[in-house]
Protein backbone atom coordinates (compact mmCIF):
# COMPACT_ATOMS: atom_id res chain seq x y z
CA UNK A 1 0.00 0.00 0.00
CA UNK A 2 1.70 3.15 -1.07
CA UNK A 3 1.47 5.72 2.16
CA UNK A 4 -0.16 9.15 0.51
CA UNK A 5 2.06 11.60 2.91
CA UNK A 6 5.64 9.83 1.60
CA UNK A 7 4.42 11.72 -1.66
CA UNK A 8 5.26 15.24 -2.46
CA UNK A 9 2.92 17.20 -3.36
CA UNK A 10 2.46 19.18 -6.36
CA UNK A 11 0.37 22.27 -7.93
CA UNK A 12 -2.14 22.31 -9.68
CA UNK A 13 -1.38 22.63 -13.19
CA UNK A 14 -2.93 25.99 -14.28
CA UNK A 15 -2.16 25.38 -18.68
CA UNK A 16 -4.07 22.09 -17.88
CA UNK A 17 -6.76 23.70 -15.80
CA UNK A 18 -7.07 25.97 -18.73
CA UNK A 19 -7.50 24.06 -21.39
CA UNK A 20 -9.73 21.80 -19.69
CA UNK A 21 -12.40 24.62 -19.31
CA UNK A 22 -12.05 25.22 -22.77
CA UNK A 23 -12.88 21.84 -23.58
CA UNK A 24 -15.40 22.31 -21.13
CA UNK A 25 -16.66 25.14 -22.72
CA UNK A 26 -17.18 23.17 -26.37
CA UNK A 27 -19.57 21.30 -24.89
CA UNK A 28 -23.02 20.89 -26.49
CA UNK A 29 -24.56 22.21 -23.31
CA UNK A 30 -24.93 25.20 -21.72
CA UNK A 31 -22.09 27.13 -20.55
CA UNK A 32 -21.83 26.35 -16.57
CA UNK A 33 -24.93 24.38 -16.85
CA UNK A 34 -23.78 21.81 -14.29
CA UNK A 35 -22.79 24.36 -12.07
CA UNK A 36 -20.12 23.18 -9.25
CA UNK A 37 -19.34 20.27 -11.31
CA UNK A 38 -17.17 22.17 -13.89
CA UNK A 39 -15.24 23.17 -11.37
CA UNK A 40 -14.97 20.14 -9.77
CA UNK A 41 -13.69 18.48 -13.65
CA UNK A 42 -10.85 21.48 -13.21
CA UNK A 43 -9.67 20.49 -10.38
CA UNK A 44 -9.37 17.26 -10.87
CA UNK A 45 -7.59 17.75 -14.65
CA UNK A 46 -5.31 20.54 -12.52
CA UNK A 47 -4.41 17.97 -9.95
CA UNK A 48 -4.20 14.52 -12.12
CA UNK A 49 -2.31 16.41 -14.68
CA UNK A 50 -4.66 14.37 -17.14
CA UNK A 51 -7.35 15.77 -19.84
CA UNK A 52 -9.21 12.60 -19.82
CA UNK A 53 -9.10 11.15 -15.89
CA UNK A 54 -11.24 8.50 -15.53
CA UNK A 55 -12.48 7.12 -11.94
CA UNK A 56 -12.31 3.64 -11.76
CA UNK A 57 -14.19 3.49 -8.21
CA UNK A 58 -17.54 5.04 -7.58
CA UNK A 59 -19.48 5.73 -4.20
CA UNK A 60 -22.77 6.87 -4.14
CA UNK A 61 -23.53 8.48 -0.35
CA UNK A 62 -26.74 9.17 0.32
CA UNK A 63 -27.77 11.31 3.59
CA UNK A 64 -31.09 10.72 4.77
CA UNK A 65 -33.10 13.16 7.01
CA UNK A 66 -36.19 14.55 7.89
CA UNK A 67 -36.18 18.04 8.15
CA UNK A 68 -39.95 18.88 9.70
CA UNK A 69 -41.35 20.54 5.97
CA UNK A 70 -43.74 17.40 5.54
CA UNK A 71 -45.72 19.25 8.98
CA UNK A 72 -45.99 21.95 6.99
CA UNK A 73 -48.72 20.38 5.23
CA UNK A 74 -46.28 21.42 1.33
CA UNK A 75 -44.90 17.97 1.06
CA UNK A 76 -46.50 15.33 -1.29
CA UNK A 77 -44.73 13.11 1.47
CA UNK A 78 -45.20 12.39 5.28
CA UNK A 79 -41.89 12.07 7.27
CA UNK A 80 -43.06 8.03 7.33
CA UNK A 81 -41.39 8.06 3.48
CA UNK A 82 -38.10 8.62 4.42
CA UNK A 83 -38.12 6.24 7.04
CA UNK A 84 -39.53 3.12 4.45
CA UNK A 85 -37.16 4.56 1.62
CA UNK A 86 -34.18 4.13 3.49
CA UNK A 87 -35.24 0.80 4.32
CA UNK A 88 -35.79 -0.16 0.99
CA UNK A 89 -32.06 1.63 0.22
CA UNK A 90 -30.40 -0.39 3.01
CA UNK A 91 -32.49 -3.70 1.65
CA UNK A 92 -31.17 -3.39 -1.80
CA UNK A 93 -34.57 -2.42 -3.06
CA UNK A 94 -34.64 1.40 -4.43
CA UNK A 95 -33.83 3.17 -7.39
CA UNK A 96 -30.74 4.25 -5.92
CA UNK A 97 -29.59 0.68 -5.69
CA UNK A 98 -29.85 0.48 -9.31
CA UNK A 99 -27.90 3.08 -9.53
CA UNK A 100 -25.47 2.45 -7.75
CA UNK A 101 -25.48 -1.43 -9.06
CA UNK A 102 -25.25 -0.07 -12.92
CA UNK A 103 -22.00 1.44 -12.39
CA UNK A 104 -20.24 -1.05 -10.13
CA UNK A 105 -20.82 1.72 -7.57
CA UNK A 106 -20.36 1.51 -3.28
CA UNK A 107 -23.49 2.47 -1.83
CA UNK A 108 -23.42 4.22 1.50
CA UNK A 109 -26.54 5.11 3.46
CA UNK A 110 -25.91 7.77 6.50
CA UNK A 111 -28.98 8.51 9.26
CA UNK A 112 -28.59 12.05 9.40
CA UNK A 113 -31.76 12.27 11.59
CA UNK A 114 -34.35 10.48 10.07
CA UNK A 115 -37.69 10.51 12.48
CA UNK A 116 -38.27 7.00 12.99
CA UNK A 117 -39.38 4.35 15.54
Amino acid sequence: MTNFLDKEIEPIDYYLFKQIQIKIDRLAMPVGSLGSLHEIARRIVGITRNTSPTLERFTVIVFAADHGISQQGVSAYSHEVTYYNTINMTNGKATINAFANSVNAKLIIVDCGINAP
